[in-house]
Protein backbone atom coordinates (compact mmCIF):
# COMPACT_ATOMS: atom_id res chain seq x y z
CA UNK A 1 0.00 0.00 0.00
CA UNK A 2 2.88 2.52 1.10
CA UNK A 3 4.62 1.48 -2.54
CA UNK A 4 1.61 2.37 -4.29
CA UNK A 5 1.03 5.47 -2.20
CA UNK A 6 4.56 6.80 -3.11
CA UNK A 7 4.41 5.73 -6.79
CA UNK A 8 1.06 7.98 -7.06
CA UNK A 9 3.18 10.83 -5.14
CA UNK A 10 5.91 10.55 -7.79
CA UNK A 11 3.72 9.99 -10.59
CA UNK A 12 1.87 13.56 -9.18
CA UNK A 13 5.19 15.01 -8.61
CA UNK A 14 6.35 14.55 -12.10
CA UNK A 15 2.77 15.43 -13.81
CA UNK A 16 2.96 18.59 -11.53
CA UNK A 17 6.64 19.64 -13.17
CA UNK A 18 5.67 18.95 -16.35
CA UNK A 19 2.55 21.20 -16.71
CA UNK A 20 4.40 23.87 -15.03
CA UNK A 21 7.22 23.78 -18.00
CA UNK A 22 4.95 23.34 -20.36
CA UNK A 23 2.97 26.43 -18.64
CA UNK A 24 6.42 28.06 -18.28
CA UNK A 25 7.45 28.14 -21.85
CA UNK A 26 3.87 29.10 -23.37
CA UNK A 27 4.04 32.02 -21.02
CA UNK A 28 7.19 33.23 -22.21
CA UNK A 29 5.83 32.53 -25.73
CA UNK A 30 3.08 34.68 -25.67
CA UNK A 31 4.57 37.52 -23.94
CA UNK A 32 2.59 36.85 -20.67
CA UNK A 33 5.76 37.44 -18.37
CA UNK A 34 6.73 40.87 -19.80
CA UNK A 35 2.96 41.83 -19.32
CA UNK A 36 3.07 40.76 -16.12
CA UNK A 37 6.53 42.16 -15.14
CA UNK A 38 5.01 45.83 -15.72
CA UNK A 39 2.65 45.20 -12.96
CA UNK A 40 4.17 46.64 -9.46
CA UNK A 41 4.85 43.92 -7.10
CA UNK A 42 6.66 41.04 -5.39
CA UNK A 43 8.92 39.04 -7.68
CA UNK A 44 7.71 35.27 -7.84
CA UNK A 45 10.32 32.65 -6.87
CA UNK A 46 10.53 29.48 -8.66
CA UNK A 47 7.79 27.12 -7.79
CA UNK A 48 6.72 28.63 -4.67
CA UNK A 49 5.17 32.42 -6.34
CA UNK A 50 4.96 34.79 -3.98
CA UNK A 51 4.14 32.36 -0.74
CA UNK A 52 7.29 33.28 0.82
CA UNK A 53 6.30 37.04 1.43
CA UNK A 54 2.78 36.37 1.97
CA UNK A 55 2.93 32.91 4.61
CA UNK A 56 3.80 34.07 8.56
CA UNK A 57 1.75 37.56 8.39
CA UNK A 58 0.04 38.83 10.83
CA UNK A 59 -3.46 38.97 10.08
CA UNK A 60 -2.72 36.27 6.65
CA UNK A 61 -3.00 37.11 3.02
CA UNK A 62 -5.81 40.00 4.02
CA UNK A 63 -3.77 42.08 6.27
CA UNK A 64 -0.71 41.64 3.44
CA UNK A 65 -3.03 42.93 0.61
CA UNK A 66 -3.68 46.04 3.07
CA UNK A 67 0.31 46.56 3.42
CA UNK A 68 1.46 45.52 -0.60
CA UNK A 69 -1.31 48.56 -1.20
CA UNK A 70 0.07 50.68 0.53
CA UNK A 71 3.70 49.45 -1.01
CA UNK A 72 3.35 49.08 -4.43
CA UNK A 73 -0.47 51.41 -5.14
CA UNK A 74 -4.37 50.00 -6.17
CA UNK A 75 -2.93 47.77 -8.78
CA UNK A 76 -0.47 45.19 -7.69
CA UNK A 77 0.58 41.86 -8.07
CA UNK A 78 1.70 38.17 -6.62
CA UNK A 79 2.40 35.17 -7.63
CA UNK A 80 0.45 31.62 -6.37
CA UNK A 81 3.18 29.07 -7.63
CA UNK A 82 2.65 30.23 -11.24
CA UNK A 83 -0.25 31.53 -10.98
CA UNK A 84 -0.77 35.22 -11.43
CA UNK A 85 -3.08 37.12 -9.31
CA UNK A 86 -3.52 40.89 -10.17
CA UNK A 87 -5.29 42.48 -7.32
CA UNK A 88 -7.35 45.75 -7.47
CA UNK A 89 -8.25 47.85 -4.65
CA UNK A 90 -9.36 51.37 -7.22
CA UNK A 91 -12.83 51.82 -7.13
CA UNK A 92 -12.86 53.32 -10.81
CA UNK A 93 -10.63 49.65 -12.03
CA UNK A 94 -13.01 47.78 -9.63
CA UNK A 95 -16.05 48.78 -11.66
CA UNK A 96 -14.32 47.95 -15.16
CA UNK A 97 -13.92 44.90 -13.59
CA UNK A 98 -17.18 43.73 -11.99
CA UNK A 99 -19.64 45.36 -15.19
CA UNK A 100 -17.32 43.89 -18.12
CA UNK A 101 -18.99 41.15 -19.95
CA UNK A 102 -15.59 39.36 -20.51
CA UNK A 103 -14.74 38.60 -16.49
CA UNK A 104 -18.12 36.82 -15.68
CA UNK A 105 -15.94 33.62 -15.19
CA UNK A 106 -14.82 33.10 -11.51
CA UNK A 107 -11.56 32.00 -10.69
CA UNK A 108 -9.49 28.61 -9.93
CA UNK A 109 -10.38 28.07 -6.38
CA UNK A 110 -14.38 28.49 -6.82
CA UNK A 111 -13.62 24.76 -8.33
CA UNK A 112 -13.11 23.61 -4.64
CA UNK A 113 -17.13 24.23 -4.23
CA UNK A 114 -18.37 22.32 -7.13
CA UNK A 115 -18.37 19.00 -5.99
CA UNK A 116 -21.36 20.10 -3.26
CA UNK A 117 -22.57 23.05 -5.32
CA UNK A 118 -22.14 21.61 -9.31
CA UNK A 119 -23.15 24.66 -12.01
CA UNK A 120 -25.38 26.48 -8.87
CA UNK A 121 -25.33 30.89 -9.33
CA UNK A 122 -21.70 30.79 -7.52
CA UNK A 123 -20.04 28.59 -9.42
CA UNK A 124 -20.98 28.08 -12.93
CA UNK A 125 -20.33 30.62 -15.94
CA UNK A 126 -21.39 31.56 -19.45
CA UNK A 127 -24.76 30.87 -20.54
CA UNK A 128 -25.55 28.32 -18.21
CA UNK A 129 -25.15 31.49 -15.36
CA UNK A 130 -26.94 33.93 -17.58
CA UNK A 131 -30.37 31.75 -17.91
CA UNK A 132 -30.11 30.82 -14.54
CA UNK A 133 -29.47 34.00 -12.91
CA UNK A 134 -32.57 35.80 -14.80
CA UNK A 135 -35.30 33.11 -13.62
CA UNK A 136 -33.84 32.79 -10.16
CA UNK A 137 -33.57 36.77 -9.84
CA UNK A 138 -37.91 37.16 -9.00
CA UNK A 139 -37.54 34.44 -6.04
CA UNK A 140 -35.93 37.41 -3.95
CA UNK A 141 -38.61 39.51 -4.88
CA UNK A 142 -39.79 41.21 -1.54
CA UNK A 143 -43.31 39.73 -1.10
CA UNK A 144 -41.29 36.80 -1.10
CA UNK A 145 -38.78 37.24 1.61
CA UNK A 146 -41.84 38.62 3.35
CA UNK A 147 -42.60 35.00 3.86
CA UNK A 148 -39.47 34.32 5.44
CA UNK A 149 -39.37 36.72 8.24
CA UNK A 150 -41.54 34.21 10.52
CA UNK A 151 -39.16 31.62 10.23
CA UNK A 152 -36.46 34.38 10.68
CA UNK A 153 -38.38 35.44 13.66
CA UNK A 154 -39.17 31.47 15.45
CA UNK A 155 -35.30 30.54 15.35
CA UNK A 156 -34.12 33.49 16.94
CA UNK A 157 -36.40 32.73 19.57
CA UNK A 158 -34.52 29.49 19.75
CA UNK A 159 -31.20 31.46 20.00
CA UNK A 160 -31.95 33.70 22.94
CA UNK A 161 -33.66 30.36 24.99
CA UNK A 162 -30.21 28.97 24.14
CA UNK A 163 -27.93 32.21 24.80
CA UNK A 164 -30.57 33.14 28.52
CA UNK A 165 -29.05 28.73 29.58
CA UNK A 166 -25.47 29.20 28.62
CA UNK A 167 -24.75 32.72 30.06
CA UNK A 168 -26.22 32.19 33.34
CA UNK A 169 -23.40 29.36 33.71
CA UNK A 170 -21.12 32.05 31.89
CA UNK A 171 -21.47 35.57 30.30
CA UNK A 172 -18.52 35.83 27.80
CA UNK A 173 -19.52 32.98 24.96
CA UNK A 174 -18.32 32.58 21.80
CA UNK A 175 -21.44 33.81 19.68
CA UNK A 176 -20.24 32.51 16.25
CA UNK A 177 -20.67 29.21 17.46
CA UNK A 178 -24.74 30.00 18.41
CA UNK A 179 -24.87 32.06 15.42
CA UNK A 180 -23.97 29.26 12.90
CA UNK A 181 -26.70 26.91 14.09
CA UNK A 182 -29.10 29.68 13.67
CA UNK A 183 -28.25 30.75 10.89
CA UNK A 184 -27.98 26.85 9.35
CA UNK A 185 -31.37 26.27 10.83
CA UNK A 186 -32.92 29.46 8.46
CA UNK A 187 -31.36 29.00 5.33
CA UNK A 188 -32.71 24.59 5.50
CA UNK A 189 -35.89 25.72 6.42
CA UNK A 190 -36.30 28.76 3.94
CA UNK A 191 -33.95 27.09 1.09
CA UNK A 192 -35.61 22.96 1.52
CA UNK A 193 -38.29 23.76 3.47
CA UNK A 194 -37.32 21.24 6.11
CA UNK A 195 -36.04 21.85 9.68
CA UNK A 196 -32.65 20.32 10.47
CA UNK A 197 -32.82 21.57 14.35
CA UNK A 198 -29.29 22.17 13.83
CA UNK A 199 -29.65 24.38 17.11
CA UNK A 200 -31.14 22.04 19.72
CA UNK A 201 -28.81 19.51 18.99
CA UNK A 202 -25.61 21.83 19.70
CA UNK A 203 -24.59 21.09 15.88
CA UNK A 204 -23.72 17.23 16.93
CA UNK A 205 -26.53 15.87 14.23
CA UNK A 206 -24.80 14.42 10.99
CA UNK A 207 -25.94 17.16 8.57
CA UNK A 208 -24.72 19.94 10.40
CA UNK A 209 -21.37 17.96 10.94
CA UNK A 210 -20.94 17.70 6.94
CA UNK A 211 -22.02 20.86 6.15
CA UNK A 212 -18.82 21.98 8.71
CA UNK A 213 -16.27 19.44 7.02
CA UNK A 214 -17.65 20.95 3.26
CA UNK A 215 -17.25 23.94 4.40
CA UNK A 216 -13.58 23.08 5.34
CA UNK A 217 -12.39 21.40 2.76
CA UNK A 218 -13.13 24.16 0.41
CA UNK A 219 -10.22 26.06 1.80
CA UNK A 220 -8.25 22.79 3.07
CA UNK A 221 -8.23 21.62 -0.63
CA UNK A 222 -6.92 25.19 -2.15
CA UNK A 223 -4.14 25.28 -0.03
CA UNK A 224 -3.50 21.19 0.61
CA UNK A 225 -1.69 19.44 -2.72
CA UNK A 226 -2.27 16.20 -1.41
CA UNK A 227 -6.13 16.99 -1.03
CA UNK A 228 -6.21 19.59 -4.20
CA UNK A 229 -6.81 16.36 -6.57
CA UNK A 230 -9.79 14.87 -5.43
CA UNK A 231 -8.64 11.14 -6.83
CA UNK A 232 -5.72 11.38 -4.45
CA UNK A 233 -7.63 12.61 -1.78
CA UNK A 234 -10.02 10.00 -1.35
CA UNK A 235 -7.48 7.83 -0.41
CA UNK A 236 -6.71 9.93 2.47
CA UNK A 237 -8.70 9.21 5.69
CA UNK A 238 -9.57 13.10 5.65
CA UNK A 239 -10.66 12.60 2.17
CA UNK A 240 -12.90 9.30 3.02
CA UNK A 241 -14.55 10.90 5.38
CA UNK A 242 -14.76 14.26 3.30
CA UNK A 243 -16.38 12.12 0.38
CA UNK A 244 -18.83 10.68 2.93
CA UNK A 245 -20.05 13.83 4.03
CA UNK A 246 -20.81 14.98 0.27
CA UNK A 247 -22.89 11.79 -0.50
CA UNK A 248 -24.69 12.53 2.52
CA UNK A 249 -25.44 16.25 1.78
CA UNK A 250 -26.07 15.43 -1.91
CA UNK A 251 -28.27 12.66 -1.20
CA UNK A 252 -30.37 14.60 1.52
CA UNK A 253 -31.02 17.43 -0.95
CA UNK A 254 -32.08 14.87 -3.69
CA UNK A 255 -34.55 13.09 -1.04
CA UNK A 256 -36.29 16.63 -0.42
CA UNK A 257 -36.31 17.34 -3.94
CA UNK A 258 -38.58 13.76 -3.96
CA UNK A 259 -40.42 14.36 -1.26
CA UNK A 260 -41.53 17.76 -1.91
CA UNK A 261 -42.20 16.97 -5.61
CA UNK A 262 -44.43 13.70 -4.71
CA UNK A 263 -46.66 16.33 -2.85
CA UNK A 264 -47.29 18.52 -4.87
CA UNK A 265 -48.28 16.35 -7.69
CA UNK A 266 -50.61 15.22 -5.18
CA UNK A 267 -51.93 18.43 -4.27
CA UNK A 268 -52.45 18.92 -8.15
CA UNK A 269 -54.23 15.55 -8.23
CA UNK A 270 -56.14 16.45 -5.58
CA UNK A 271 -56.30 19.42 -4.10
CA UNK A 272 -58.75 18.19 -1.57
CA UNK A 273 -56.54 15.79 -0.14
CA UNK A 274 -54.08 17.18 2.65
CA UNK A 275 -50.68 16.67 2.12
CA UNK A 276 -49.30 14.59 4.70
CA UNK A 277 -47.50 16.75 7.32
CA UNK A 278 -43.70 15.47 9.23
CA UNK A 279 -44.37 16.20 13.06
CA UNK A 280 -43.04 19.44 12.95
CA UNK A 281 -45.25 20.64 10.87
CA UNK A 282 -48.64 19.06 12.13
CA UNK A 283 -51.34 21.86 12.77
CA UNK A 284 -49.93 24.84 10.36
CA UNK A 285 -49.89 25.91 7.12
CA UNK A 286 -46.56 24.22 5.14
CA UNK A 287 -44.42 27.48 4.46
CA UNK A 288 -43.32 28.30 0.95
CA UNK A 289 -39.25 27.49 0.10
CA UNK A 290 -36.90 28.74 -1.99
CA UNK A 291 -37.24 24.85 -3.06
CA UNK A 292 -41.41 25.41 -3.52
CA UNK A 293 -40.16 28.36 -6.38
CA UNK A 294 -37.26 26.73 -7.98
CA UNK A 295 -40.17 23.79 -8.57
CA UNK A 296 -42.24 26.19 -10.09
CA UNK A 297 -39.67 27.85 -12.36
CA UNK A 298 -38.88 27.18 -16.55
CA UNK A 299 -35.70 27.63 -18.70
CA UNK A 300 -36.60 30.82 -21.16
CA UNK A 301 -38.18 27.53 -23.53
CA UNK A 302 -40.79 26.80 -21.34
CA UNK A 303 -39.29 23.02 -19.56
CA UNK A 304 -38.93 23.01 -16.17
CA UNK A 305 -35.51 22.83 -14.22
CA UNK A 306 -33.99 18.74 -13.69
CA UNK A 307 -33.59 17.58 -10.53
CA UNK A 308 -29.64 18.36 -10.48
CA UNK A 309 -30.08 22.29 -11.30
CA UNK A 310 -32.57 22.47 -8.72
CA UNK A 311 -29.80 20.35 -6.26
CA UNK A 312 -27.36 22.57 -7.80
CA UNK A 313 -29.14 25.82 -6.87
CA UNK A 314 -30.32 24.78 -3.97
CA UNK A 315 -27.16 23.60 -2.10
CA UNK A 316 -25.57 26.92 -3.25
CA UNK A 317 -28.00 29.13 -1.24
CA UNK A 318 -28.00 26.94 1.51
CA UNK A 319 -23.74 27.01 1.81
CA UNK A 320 -23.13 30.58 0.69
CA UNK A 321 -26.39 31.90 2.59
CA UNK A 322 -25.70 30.45 6.43
CA UNK A 323 -22.28 31.30 6.83
CA UNK A 324 -21.94 34.68 5.41
CA UNK A 325 -24.83 35.62 7.46
CA UNK A 326 -23.24 33.75 10.48
CA UNK A 327 -20.39 35.58 10.49
CA UNK A 328 -21.87 38.94 9.66
CA UNK A 329 -24.16 38.46 12.64
CA UNK A 330 -21.52 37.46 14.90
CA UNK A 331 -19.00 40.38 14.15
CA UNK A 332 -21.58 43.06 13.87
CA UNK A 333 -22.28 42.27 17.57
CA UNK A 334 -18.99 41.90 18.63
CA UNK A 335 -18.45 45.46 17.18
CA UNK A 336 -21.28 46.80 19.02
CA UNK A 337 -19.64 45.04 22.52
CA UNK A 338 -16.54 47.65 21.96
CA UNK A 339 -18.89 50.26 20.76
CA UNK A 340 -21.11 50.46 23.55
CA UNK A 341 -22.59 54.48 22.37
CA UNK A 342 -23.44 52.60 18.76
CA UNK A 343 -24.96 50.11 20.72
CA UNK A 344 -27.69 52.35 22.77
CA UNK A 345 -28.58 54.11 19.70
CA UNK A 346 -29.93 50.70 17.77
CA UNK A 347 -31.31 49.97 21.34
CA UNK A 348 -32.99 53.14 21.13
CA UNK A 349 -34.35 52.81 17.96
CA UNK A 350 -36.00 49.40 18.57
CA UNK A 351 -37.33 50.64 22.03
CA UNK A 352 -38.95 53.58 19.52
CA UNK A 353 -40.71 51.08 17.04
CA UNK A 354 -41.51 48.21 20.18
CA UNK A 355 -41.30 49.45 23.33
CA UNK A 356 -42.18 47.55 25.84
CA UNK A 357 -43.89 45.40 23.68
CA UNK A 358 -42.33 41.61 23.28
CA UNK A 359 -43.59 40.76 19.83
CA UNK A 360 -41.66 39.18 17.17
CA UNK A 361 -40.63 41.67 14.59
CA UNK A 362 -42.75 42.09 11.27
CA UNK A 363 -41.63 42.80 8.03
CA UNK A 364 -42.66 45.91 8.37
CA UNK A 365 -40.80 46.41 11.82
CA UNK A 366 -37.44 45.43 10.00
CA UNK A 367 -37.70 47.91 6.86
CA UNK A 368 -38.42 50.58 9.43
CA UNK A 369 -34.44 49.66 11.35
CA UNK A 370 -32.81 52.05 9.61
CA UNK A 371 -30.31 52.77 12.40
CA UNK A 372 -29.73 49.49 12.96
CA UNK A 373 -29.34 48.82 9.03
CA UNK A 374 -26.53 51.43 8.98
CA UNK A 375 -24.61 49.52 11.71
CA UNK A 376 -24.50 46.34 9.78
CA UNK A 377 -23.24 48.14 7.05
CA UNK A 378 -20.71 49.58 8.61
CA UNK A 379 -19.76 46.67 10.61
CA UNK A 380 -19.71 44.85 6.71
CA UNK A 381 -17.29 47.62 6.12
CA UNK A 382 -14.89 46.85 8.90
CA UNK A 383 -15.43 43.23 8.93
CA UNK A 384 -16.85 42.02 5.59
CA UNK A 385 -17.73 37.99 5.60
CA UNK A 386 -16.33 38.18 1.71
CA UNK A 387 -13.14 40.15 2.59
CA UNK A 388 -12.08 39.71 -1.00
CA UNK A 389 -13.12 37.79 -4.38
CA UNK A 390 -11.71 36.86 -8.07
CA UNK A 391 -12.51 36.44 -11.60
CA UNK A 392 -10.63 34.42 -13.96
CA UNK A 393 -9.61 36.65 -17.60
CA UNK A 394 -9.25 34.04 -20.68
CA UNK A 395 -7.94 37.43 -22.74
CA UNK A 396 -6.01 40.54 -22.30
CA UNK A 397 -7.85 42.93 -20.05
CA UNK A 398 -5.92 46.78 -19.99
CA UNK A 399 -6.56 48.78 -16.73
CA UNK A 400 -5.02 51.63 -15.26
CA UNK A 401 -1.98 51.69 -18.17
CA UNK A 402 -1.19 48.07 -17.25
CA UNK A 403 -2.65 45.20 -19.27
CA UNK A 404 -3.48 42.16 -17.07
CA UNK A 405 -2.29 39.09 -19.35
CA UNK A 406 -5.27 37.00 -20.60
CA UNK A 407 -4.67 33.53 -17.83
CA UNK A 408 -4.47 35.71 -14.89
CA UNK A 409 -6.86 35.70 -11.64
CA UNK A 410 -7.90 39.43 -10.49
CA UNK A 411 -9.07 39.83 -7.39
CA UNK A 412 -10.74 42.50 -5.97
CA UNK A 413 -9.58 43.72 -2.50
CA UNK A 414 -12.63 44.29 -0.61
CA UNK A 415 -11.15 44.76 2.74
CA UNK A 416 -8.50 47.29 1.25
CA UNK A 417 -10.80 49.49 -0.10
CA UNK A 418 -13.25 49.08 2.79
CA UNK A 419 -10.50 51.00 4.50
CA UNK A 420 -8.78 53.48 2.85
CA UNK A 421 -8.34 56.73 4.36
CA UNK A 422 -9.14 58.37 0.91
CA UNK A 423 -12.40 56.85 0.89
CA UNK A 424 -13.61 56.38 4.19
CA UNK A 425 -11.77 58.98 6.57
CA UNK A 426 -10.89 57.66 9.65
CA UNK A 427 -11.23 54.58 8.71
CA UNK A 428 -11.20 52.46 11.96
CA UNK A 429 -13.72 54.50 13.48
CA UNK A 430 -16.59 52.74 13.85
CA UNK A 431 -19.26 55.24 12.76
CA UNK A 432 -22.87 54.32 11.17
CA UNK A 433 -23.70 57.60 9.79
CA UNK A 434 -21.49 56.93 6.90
CA UNK A 435 -24.32 55.46 4.98
CA UNK A 436 -26.64 58.29 5.96
CA UNK A 437 -27.50 59.26 2.21
CA UNK A 438 -25.78 62.61 2.41
CA UNK A 439 -22.34 61.11 3.43
CA UNK A 440 -22.67 58.16 0.64
CA UNK A 441 -23.95 60.59 -2.00
CA UNK A 442 -20.29 61.56 -3.52
CA UNK A 443 -19.01 58.28 -2.55
CA UNK A 444 -18.00 55.82 -5.73
CA UNK A 445 -20.63 52.97 -6.28
CA UNK A 446 -17.49 50.22 -6.07
CA UNK A 447 -15.74 51.49 -3.20
CA UNK A 448 -18.51 49.81 -0.61
CA UNK A 449 -19.09 46.08 -2.18
CA UNK A 450 -19.56 43.91 0.27
CA UNK A 451 -21.98 41.71 -1.18
CA UNK A 452 -19.79 42.28 -4.61
CA UNK A 453 -21.07 44.48 -7.50
CA UNK A 454 -22.05 44.57 -10.97
CA UNK A 455 -23.47 41.63 -13.36
CA UNK A 456 -22.26 38.92 -10.39
CA UNK A 457 -23.88 40.53 -7.38
CA UNK A 458 -25.06 38.45 -4.35
CA UNK A 459 -28.49 37.96 -5.57
CA UNK A 460 -29.08 37.15 -1.64
CA UNK A 461 -28.19 40.39 -0.17
CA UNK A 462 -31.64 41.15 1.03
CA UNK A 463 -32.38 38.13 2.25
CA UNK A 464 -29.28 38.18 4.39
CA UNK A 465 -29.64 41.87 5.41
CA UNK A 466 -33.23 41.28 6.73
CA UNK A 467 -32.48 38.20 8.56
CA UNK A 468 -29.13 39.51 10.22
CA UNK A 469 -31.28 42.08 11.19
CA UNK A 470 -34.53 40.24 12.51
CA UNK A 471 -31.75 38.29 14.50
CA UNK A 472 -29.69 41.19 15.80
CA UNK A 473 -32.57 42.71 17.32
CA UNK A 474 -33.93 40.17 18.85
CA UNK A 475 -30.32 39.54 20.63
CA UNK A 476 -30.34 43.30 21.58
CA UNK A 477 -33.91 42.94 23.15
CA UNK A 478 -33.42 40.40 25.28
CA UNK A 479 -29.43 41.15 26.52
CA UNK A 480 -26.99 44.15 26.63
CA UNK A 481 -23.76 43.39 25.18
CA UNK A 482 -20.56 44.08 26.71
CA UNK A 483 -16.65 43.41 25.29
CA UNK A 484 -15.41 39.99 26.81
CA UNK A 485 -12.05 40.00 28.24
CA UNK A 486 -9.20 37.45 26.93
CA UNK A 487 -8.52 35.56 30.30
CA UNK A 488 -4.97 35.10 28.94
CA UNK A 489 -4.12 38.73 28.22
CA UNK A 490 -6.30 40.37 30.48
CA UNK A 491 -7.25 42.62 27.85
CA UNK A 492 -10.34 43.18 25.64
CA UNK A 493 -11.24 40.03 23.28
CA UNK A 494 -9.78 40.73 19.54
CA UNK A 495 -10.80 38.38 16.75
CA UNK A 496 -7.39 36.47 14.45
CA UNK A 497 -8.77 37.20 11.00
CA UNK A 498 -8.26 33.90 8.87
CA UNK A 499 -9.00 33.19 5.15
CA UNK A 500 -11.92 30.59 4.72
CA UNK A 501 -14.75 30.48 2.16
CA UNK A 502 -15.88 33.68 4.45
CA UNK A 503 -13.39 35.94 6.36
CA UNK A 504 -13.34 33.92 9.82
CA UNK A 505 -11.91 33.50 13.17
CA UNK A 506 -9.26 31.81 14.57
CA UNK A 507 -10.26 32.32 18.24
CA UNK A 508 -13.21 32.35 17.81
CA UNK A 509 -15.91 36.10 18.43
CA UNK A 510 -16.15 36.28 22.13
CA UNK A 511 -18.74 38.86 23.68
CA UNK A 512 -20.63 39.17 26.97
CA UNK A 513 -24.15 38.54 27.79
CA UNK A 514 -26.38 40.12 30.82
CA UNK A 515 -30.16 40.31 30.72
CA UNK A 516 -30.99 43.54 29.43
CA UNK A 517 -33.43 45.03 32.21
CA UNK A 518 -37.12 45.90 30.99
CA UNK A 519 -38.90 49.10 31.54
Amino acid sequence: MILIILEILILLASAIIAIYSYNNVRKHLNGFYHKAELIPGPQGHFLLGSIREIVGTDGGIYNWLVQARKKYGPVLKFWALDSLHVMLADPKDVELILKSQKTLTKSYGYNFMRPLMGEGLVTSAGEHWREHRKIITPTFHFNILEKFVETFNENAEILIKRLSDVQKENPTLDIHTFLTLCALDIICETAMGTKINAQQSGGLNDYVQAVNLAAYMVVHRYYNLLHRFRFISKFTPLGKQYERCLQLLLNRTDEIIRTRKAELKREKENKSVEVKKSEEDVGRKRRMAFLDLLLQTTHTNGSPLSDTEIRDEVNTFMVAGHETTSIGTSTCLYLLSINPEVQEKVVEELNDIFGNDTRAPSYEDLQKLSYLERTIKESQRLMPSIAEFQRYIKEDFPINNYVIPGGSTIGVMVYAMHIDPEIFPDPMKFDPDRFLPENSRNRHPFAYIPFSGGYRNCIGQKFAMLEMKAVISSVLRNFKIEAAIDEKTGKVFKPIIEERVTTGSKNGIYVKLLPRQKS
